[in-house]
């Protein structure tokens, strides 16, 4: 497995691969999901790629935002940027971006973005008909959801999240923040409505004002053999915007834990017929009397204190019969480590002078939060520090109470210790300066089994005066001006020659400038932007180009005749198209109500069922649904798909594109018709501009959904397990300005949830 990291700056950047990255991904400009990220200069991104490639580290780009009509052009020029700057692979959730990468770049690497929502087999296979060669899983996959994923593209890397936060909507695709403040999730302006507390109505109670829909952060590193077992290639860390110090922490973690997993797998395979005894972080291999841990307490420490919101979720939903707590009521950001309490808090002069008995010393610039009863009071800096004894003294504007509990949440030590690790590329340095010939410097990078040689341009003489010695040689090598090197040897032929230092100095910086340009990588686009456009568009409506979908029948019948016999269904909204017409969202999908009501509209209309498919349901549940439509005459079921998965899953059925496929553009549009939709839906996020060049088959009419929920609010608000299920209808948030949300729930084999305005 690989550790990737994330870098939303050169400092994150360089954070990452100093501190052990195999691959780093980030975004170049505003088509990223996280658009807050700094601004990069292009010369030094391309340096700074260069340098992870000297490392054998990768780096991938993301470009994993929707587009609109009206910046194709600029999508375009984003990745002809990108191409030239070497990145080896782009994250994509539009797949307009899919089609016109292909066009720049036949060859181009694709990885297919989490905000798709792949989190089953039906996805993976068809993002492996796509062309995608790995896949960022929703958060919201299981074990099992990935064991069948691998088994049914076993050729697909499967990239994981293990580390960051976890957004509280189905694989990020929420739009509680586009509706309310015009902000897009799924353009990387998220405002994090959910990190807000709410108050919840369930029934006639009210609860107390809490954070409901704010997730802890995942911390799955005891999970890692399990997912390397299942088939998971990359393990990914979230965090473009977090600090430096944090990206470092994180990717040195995994970093650790990975070769510490590999190493107890050498171990296991030298001695089959140990027993190895697996708990929490420990692997005890009783054969060789070893314990290999695949994290140090200290590490997980030093973790939680770069950043640890709600004390980690350590499962999430890897197991499905063991889901964590998903929610964090309490408090929604960074909560660190506790190391004490406070002992008491007195006036000095116009501060608090603030005695506290603390585990862990603290230092200058070490950042604290106090909490009291559990909720946040305060956070404050440290600015000088005494000690009286077993106390610690500190001062500050804010007056605590005795027994308030302190926590570290930044450590100035840590960080600097974190940001002042070095990763270099080790050379093998060979200079051959012999009477006769030209000076010749030749370097070996054998971690990549690659040799560079440079030479001057004139032979060498012998020495009249003072020759060249091996002192000289040495003290020009050694300054390579290049801190990615390191000198692991330098192996010196010479004879009694003259060679101007100035000469020397200029073959090496040679030897340092063609190493480079190894990795440099051009541009690859000849085409102007308007003409990687049009050509994206003809070959997605060539009729050379395979259908990816088999045995659809696309024709969409339209003869709808009993408009009031429609509406005895139990809708949760209407398709506005050339004819009206609803889209069917059965609260229980396999109950005996359902099947009657689908038998009653079928034997009583000539209209065609539109069945409505939430964006998450498992490889189960799909299975489950299918068995049960396949009772009924499948001519006459239209599959609303929101995701791709679904338009496979679709592909007996006549089948729209519907609106949580997010299709913002024509060529998205002419995509999803080439998988083999009869029907476009416009996306909840579509910019309704004028003259746009395209229309849409069908619109939404009255669609409330805000976002599907994959944890349980129920067991949120009520603290119940399934057993005792507390389920009703009348579950609500309500929000600032008064605001009220509905929770609602749709079942399969299990529940699942969405929030409704």
């Amino acid at each position: 497995m690989k550790v990737l990291s994330p870098a939303g700056s050169l400092e994150n950047f360089y954070s990452a691969l100093n501190n052990g990255a195999d691959e780093i991904y980030m975004g170049i400009n505003a088509f990223n999901a996280r658009a807050k990220a700094e601004s990069i200069n292009f010369e030094n991104l391309k340096n700074a790629i260069i340098d992870a490639h000297i490392l054998g580290v990768q780096v991938f780009c993301t470009l994993n935002t929707l587009i609109f009509e009206d910046e194709m052009e600029n999508v375009v020029e984003a990745i002809k940027k990108a191409t030239s700057l070497g990145f080896d692979a782009f994250i994509v959730q539009d797949l307009a971006v899919v089609a016109l990468i292909k066009q720049i770049n036949k060859n181009a690497v694709i990885h297919l973005s989490t905000q798709l929502g792949i989190h089953n087999s039906f996805g993976a296979i068809l993002a492996e008909k796509l062309g995608a060669s790995r896949i960022v899983l929703s958060r919201e996959a299981s074990i099992e959801d990935i064991k069948a994923i691998k088994r049914a593209v076993p050729n697909m890397e499967i990239e994981y999240f293990v580390q960051g936060a976890l957004c509280v909507a189905f694989s990020g695709n929420c739009y509680l923040s586009n509706r309310l403040l015009g902000r897009s999730g799924n353009r990387g302006e998220c405002s994090q409505l959910c990190r807000l507390p709410y108050i919840a109505k369930f029934g006639n109670e009210t609860k107390d004002k809490a954070y409901y829909l704010s997730p802890a952060d995942l911390c799955l590193v005891n999970h890692l053999k399990e997912l390397k077992d299942a088939g998971v290639t990359s393990l990914k860390i979230e965090g473009r915007l977090r600090r430096a110090s944090f990206v470092g922490v994180a990717t040195s973690f995994y970093r650790k834990a990975v070769d510490r997993l590999n190493e107890k797998t050498q171990i296991k395979e030298i001695c089959n017929n140990c027993d190895v005894i697996k708990g929490g972080n420990v692997s005890i291999d009783n054969n060789k009397n070893k314990v290999i841990n695949l994290y140090d307490d200290k590490d997980l420490q030093d973790l939680k204190t770069a950043f640890n919101r709600g004390d980690y979720l350590k499962n999430a939903y890897i197991n499905e019969s063991q889901f964590d707590d998903i929610i964090y009521k309490n408090i929604q950001n960074h909560i660190g480590i506790k190391i004490g309490k406070v002992v008491k808090s007195e006036k000095f002069k116009d501060i608090n002078k603030i005695t506290l008995l603390l585990n862990k010393e603290i230092g200058k610039n070490d950042g604290l939060k106090i909490l009291r009863n559990g909720k946040e009071i305060t956070s404050l800096g440290v600015g000088n520090v005494e000690k009286n004894g077993n106390e610690t003294i500190i001062y500050s504007k804010q007056k605590l109470m005795s027994n308030d509990e302190v926590r570290l949440i930044h450590s100035a030590s840590l960080e600097e210790k974190v940001l002042s690790n070095k990763r270099t590329c080790p050379l093998e340095l060979i200079a051959e300066f012999k009477e006769g010939q030209k000076a010749k410097l030749i370097a070996k990078i054998e971690t990549l089994d690659l040799s560079f040689k440079v030479e001057s341009s004139d032979v060498l003489e012998k020495a009249k005066t003072s020759a060249i010695t091996k002192e000289d040689i040495i003290n020009s090598l050694t300054k390579l001006n290049a801190p990615i090197f390191s000198i692991a040897n330098i192996s010196i032929t010479l004879d009694n020659v003259f060679i101007a230092k100035s000469v020397l100095n200029n073959l090496r910086r040679e030897l340092i400038s063609e190493i480079r340009k190894h990795f440099e990588n051009s541009d690859s686009s000849q085409f102007d932007n308007k003409q990687i456009l049009s050509n994206a568009i003809i070959d997605l409506q060539s009729e050379n180009t395979a259908n990816l979908k088999e045995n659809v029948d696309n024709e969409l019948k339209t003869n709808y005749t009993n408009q009031n016999k429609i509406k005895t269904l139990k809708l949760v909204r209407d398709l506005k198209g050339e004819n009206q017409n609803v889209a069917y969202f059965p609260n229980e999908f396999l109950s005996n109500e359902t099947k009657l009501q689908i038998n009653e509209f079928l034997t009583n209309t000539n209209e065609n069922l539109h069945l409505f498919l939430p964006p998450f349901i498992t490889d189960k549940d799909l299975n489950l649904i299918y068995n049960f439509i396949s009772q009924f005459d499948k001519k006459r079921i239209v599959i609303l798909a929101n995701n791709i998965g679904q338009m496979y899953f679709a592909k007996e059925f006549q089948v729209i594109a519907c609106d949580f496929c997010n299709i913002t553009n024509s060529l998205s549009c002419a995509y999803y018709k080439k998988l083999g939709a009869s029907g476009i839906c416009c996306g909840y996020e579509f910019k309704d501009s004028k003259n746009v060049g395209f229309d849409f088959d069908v619109q939404i009419k009255n669609n409330n959904i805000l976002c599907f929920l994959s944890h349980c609010p129920y067991k949120t608000i009520t603290n119940t397990k399934c057993k005792s299920c507390a389920f009703n209808d009348k579950l609500s948030y309500i929000g600032e300005q008064g605001i009220e949300y509905k929770v609602g729930r749709y079942k399969v084999s299990r529940c699942y949830f969405y929030l409704s305005k």
